[in-house]
This record gives structure tokens, C-alpha cells and sequence, in this order.
């Protein structure tokens, strides 16, 4: 899911944002799984780098996800625009948050009686039933809001306002998860890459098979938190080793990286 929601920019801004940093993931490991082979000439793979590429790619994902709900609080709620939005009070001209360069597709303001004050910025009014969602979660980081007869999904999360009230914001998932995180793990991978909840099911994903496929579908153990599993699966037909990881956070997600067998395992020579 990637709405076209970032359509201003305002560079006279009194109080620019600064852009959450999107480093590009490097792997802790270049992709490079160890063949040997014994006597009778049978090649067994060491999965363990596909394993901690997972592992890399759930810290990641864990780090940038804290990263958009520290800047959410540190300076989108004290930006005068949404000051504005909770007093009724008109903000000085040229105060606009430059919501293109934040790592949200929306965000919403809520009174202290919960009702949305007004969603920023306004051409996404359509997300204010998910908004709603994330400004009551509880974890207010972390909690999935699975998007209806849909297999696309964002994230919610949300931070108090000292003065009473509440903001709340979608995280652009596509731009910081998707193509921050899992398009390089794949590319590491030579494969594939994805993001399953905690029970297994597959949210994203840069191959559409995969979306909302369970993990158990394919034969795959989920890993403990905190832990990391290797497999083999099927993916689009083709045979693959897969490594997966669950972070340590309380939401539990499990990440994937996956390889075709054919490039992992190279023939014995006679």
C-alpha cells in the first residue's frame, strides 16, 4: 500500500523536520553460503548467513520503526501546524509541516475526548478509521492495523500531548520497511525477503505470492523471540532456503530471507 499522500512540501517552513535518515541495510553478511562436501560426495549448506540476515533485517526494522515514533513525538507534535490543530488557533503563516520528508503516509489529531480534531495532512482523510485504530492501541509502537479485504497493512502508532490529547500517524511502510529494509535483503539474498506477523502470516513481502501466505504453508517452523530458524520452502516453484528471525520486540514479527537452492549449492567437482 503506498498512497500518494506526500503532495507538499514547504521549504520556508518555520520549524523544517528533519528527515528520518534511510540508510540503505547492508547485510551483516555477504551472501555467501558455505558448501562442503563429504565422502560420499553430498553437498550439505551452511544456512547460518541466511539466518543472520533475517536476524539483521528484524533489528533493523525494530530500530527504524523507534526511530519514526521518537521523531513523531521529538518534532511533528510541537510542530506549530499541529499545535494548531489542537487549539483551534491559526498557525503563523508559512508553518507547515513538510510531510514529504517524514515517514508517514497520515496523521491525525485527537482531543482528549478521543474524536479526531482534524487529519493531517488533509487530502488523507480516508485513513482516519485506521488513525482512529492506532491512537487507541495499546502498545501505542508496534500495533498492526491490518487494512480491510486487503492484504496490504500499515502501522500504527500514536504519542501524548502534554497538554491533554493525542497524534496519531500511519507509517509510510512501503517507503521505510519494504524499501528500506527487505528490497536490500533480497538483493543481498539473490532471493526473496519478507515481513510475517507473530503468527506466522506473511504482511509484505516483494514477491506476490507471498502476500498473507502463512508460514507453516510452506513447511517453516516459526522461530522463538529472539531467535532465528533455517528451512527449506517453495516459493513461485521453485525450491529455496530460507533463513527467519523474530525479533525481541513485543510485537513479534518474524522476518524472511530466502534463496533458490540452484545459486546456494554449487556441484561437487570429480
Amino acid at each position: 500500500m503506498k498512497p500518494n499522500v506526500f503532495s507538499r512540501r514547504d521549504a520556508a517552513s518555520r520549524q523544517p523536520i528533519r528527515m528520518l535518515r534511510r540508510s540503505i541495510l547492508l547485510p551483516s553478511l555477504v551472501m555467501a553460503l558455505l558448501v562442503t562436501t563429504g565422502c560420499n560426495r553430498t553437498a550439505s549448506v551452511d544456512l547460518s548467513p541466511l539466518a543472520d540476515m533475517a536476524r539483521s533485517g528484524a533489528m533493523e526494522i525494530t530500530k527504524r520503526v523507534n526511530q519514526s515514533h521518537a521523531f513523531l513525538a521529538s518534532d511533528v507534535l510541537p510542530h506549530p501546524e499541529v499545535e494548531a490543530a489542537f487549539t483551534g488557533i491559526a498557525p503563523p503563516e508559512g508553518a507547515t509541516v513538510p510531510w514529504q520528508t517524514t515517514p508517514y503516509i497520515a496523521a491525525a489529531v485527537f482531543g482528549a475526548d478521543g474524536e479526531v480534531k482534524q487529519v493531517l495532512p488533509r487530502a488523507s482523510d480516508a485513513f482516519a478509521d485506521m488513525l482512529k485504530e492506532a491512537a487507541g492501541a495499546e502498545p501505542p509502537v508496534g500495533d498492526l492495523v491490518i487494512v480491510p479485504n486487503t492484504t496490504a497493512f500499515t502501522l500504527g502508532m500514536h504519542v501524548e500531548r502534554p497538554a491533554g490529547g493525542r497524534l496519531a500517524a500511519l507509517l509510510d511502510v512501503d517507503r521505510v520497511i519494504l524499501d528500506g529494509v527487505l528490497v536490500p535483503l533480497a538483493r543481498g539474498a539473490h532471493g526473496v525477503a519478507f515481513l510475517a506477523n507473530h503468527e506466522g502470516r506473511i504482511l509484505l513481502s516483494i514477491h506476490p505470492s507471498l502476500a498473507a501466505v502463512p508460514l507453516e504453508r510452506l513447511g517453516l517452523r516459526l522461530p522463538e523471540p529472539g531467535k532465528a530458524v533455517t528451512g527449506q520452502a517453495e516459493i513461485a516453484g521453485e525450491p529455496h532456503y530460507v533463513g527467519l528471525a523474530r525479533g525481541g520486540a513485543p510485537n513479534g514479527w518474524i522476518v524472511g530471507v530466502a534463496t533458490p537452492t540452484t545459486s546456494a549449492v554449487e556441484p561437487a567437482k570429480e
